[in-house]
């Protein structure tokens, strides 16, 4: 994490879901996740550091729109061509 590869680049869509009340990892541990995943998605919510655990509807809410979204995109993409 200290020295990350250059050419450790995410080429697929990426959400990140940040929770604000993370004890744990600040919110600033994640300023630079565009850099290595340029089409990411950032959702931050509120919630603690165990959001799977404590909110697991949320987080399965929030996968569920961003796969739609990512199907979306791409099928508009396909009718495009």
């Amino acid at each position: 994490m200290v020295r990350p590869r250059v050419d450790a680049v995410a080429h697929v869509p990426v959400q990140l879901i940040v929770p604000r009340g993370d004890r744990y990892i600040s919110e600033s541990y994640y300023e630079l996740a565009e850099r290595y995943a340029p089409g990411l998605r950032r959702r931050t919510v509120d919630g603690p550091h165990w959001l799977p655990r404590t909110d697991p509807e949320l987080v399965a809410r929030l996968i569920a729109e961003h796969v739609e979204e990512v199907e979306a995109s791409l099928g508009a993409t396909a009718r495009a061509s």
